[in-house]
């Protein structure tokens, strides 16, 4: 396959077939919004407590959670305060105890939805759009500047960016701690130190891998023989983002590395930090990625630099899900991040993928690193949490001596029996199936129905002196 010219001229590239429509979902609607149904996915549905067993109730201004009774008696507030509101415009949020459930003084629904579309107020809204217009002024002038110079201007700025309280780095995970939060608080208003919940992952894993390569270049496209290598020799398998219309390659790689196990996305298209420049720019390309997401049979889609807007893509794009937004990203083309390091429904129910480990470009090109303590960080507080550990290496990049740092990390993961190592489209399959199903009470027996039932377990969360911890059984 050839890479379209400047002037957007490539015979086979014009001969790619349409893209075909997505099935109709249960979340699926239209507009750029995060659907109430969806958001209800990422609260109630995050817990996946037994039917009838958990309630919200929203009101102006405030939100209530219930938890059916327990047979404790109610009990103080769990010693977990509400985290930091403050970058999406939340003000000295308050949580109580009344009439056995948790009430905080916030729609918590639309904390979250500011969190996942990094719907940020005040200052940090300010130097948002401040490194918004550096970034188009940095992305005009790209491709006059040699790559050695790029990168010297790079690794200066991050030398001078001061690391802010949110995001936290290298993850962030404020929405993770407000969600615990609100449980624990209606927990103890029922009088529970323990519920029963269906497992994040499945057969009992404690948390979800996903290995992710974004080729930007020929020389990445060079290096895809070396990387895939490594991992297949370990039993491992990864996403392989390609750019449509950047680079000149062989369809046949597509091909082969599909028929190893691998899976295949789409990178934007011609990856030159121009994707969301603007509303018309955005649905006139789409419009293209839709035609190579068909024709590779790819079902995800990652935006090139991370550069972002998580409701255009859910609106426009046909696919199951996207890896575009960072946990946390401060240095970055787009800094901020949706501060999460689980998945969460979109609408269409398309399921986001959040990118929770720094990636190899920030770590060793930017900031010189020549270690892997950074990933090692990052993978025992992913671990802790249960969340999902995105792992995503540049084959442009990772050369040399680094892929042996590769390696090592990989050796750390393999050797994790608590570990899911999956594809993303695994993964998205998974919580779309897991958000489906439910637990049914049966005096002191569980049922789980619904699409996860063959391989979910029912896990619990529990209080502690520390807060609320979740197990996978």
């Amino acid at each position: 396959m050839r890479a379209l010219d400047h002037s957007g001229h490539s015979a086979e590239a014009a001969t790619l077939p349409s893209a075909s429509p997505r099935k109709a979902s249960p979340i699926r609607a239209e507009g750029s919004d995060l659907l109430p149904a969806a958001l209800a996915a990422n609260f109630e549905g995050f817990w996946k407590l037994p039917a009838g067993m958990l309630g919200v109730e929203r009101g102006e201004g405030m939100t209530a959670v219930r938890l059916a009774p327990g047979d404790g008696r109610p009990a103080d507030l769990a010693p977990v305060s509400l985290p930091s509101l403050a970058p999406v415009g939340i003000t000295a949020p308050d949580m109580a105890l009344a009439d056995g459930q948790a009430i905080v003084s916030f729609d918590l629904y639309e904390a979250m939805r500011r969190f996942y579309f990094e719907d940020f107020r005040g200052r940090t809204a300010v130097v948002s759009r401040a490194a918004s217009l550096g970034r188009r002024l940095y992305y005009l002038a790209r491709p006059a500047i040699p790559r050695r110079y790029q990168l010297a201007l790079r690794r200066r700025l991050a030398r001078t960016q001061a690391r802010p309280r949110f995001p936290a780095w290298p993850v962030d995970t404020t929405l993770d701690d407000l969600r615990s939060a609100v449980m624990s608080a209606a927990m103890a208003a029922a009088g529970r130190d323990r519920v029963p919940m269906l497992g994040l992952w499945p057969r009992r894993a404690r948390y979800g891998v996903v290995l992710r390569h974004d080729v930007e270049g020929s020389e990445g496209v060079r290096n895809v023989d070396a990387l895939r290598r490594i991992e297949e020799a370990a039993g491992l398998r990864s996403i392989w983002n390609f750019v449509p219309e950047r680079y000149p390659f062989d369809s046949s790689l597509l091909t082969d590395l599909q028929q190893a196990g691998h899976e295949i996305g789409v990178h934007g298209l011609h990856h030159d930090g121009k994707l969301f420049s603007s509303r018309q720019t955005f649905v006139q390309r789409a419009e293209r990625i839709n035609v190579y997401l068909s024709a590779w049979g790819a079902r995800g889609f990652a935006a090139p630099s991370a550069i972002r807007k998580l409701d255009w893509i859910a609106e426009r794009l046909d696919i199951e899900f996207d890896s575009s937004a960072p946990a946390a990203e401060v240095i970055g083309a787009q800094p901020g991040g949706c501060a999460t390091v689980f998945p969460f429904l979109l609408p269409r129910a398309i399921v986001e993928i959040p990118m929770t480990a720094q990636q190899d470009h920030t770590l060793f090109e930017i900031l010189g690193r020549r270690d892997i303590d950074v990933w090692l960080e990052t993978i025992r507080l992913v671990r802790e949490r249960g969340g999902v550990l995105v792992l995503t290496v540049h084959p442009d990049y990772m050369t040399s001596a680094r892929l042996d740092l590769y390696r090592a990390v990989l050796s750390r993961l393999t050797e994790d029996e608590e570990a899911w190592k999956a594809l993303p489209g695994d993964v998205s399959n998974w919580w779309r199936r897991r958000s489906e199903s439910e637990i049914l009470e049966h005096g002191d027996r569980f049922e789980i129905s619904g699409p996860a039932r063959d391989d979910a377990a029912v896990g619990s969360a529990a209080l502690y002196s520390g807060g609320l911890a979740v197990s996978p059984s």
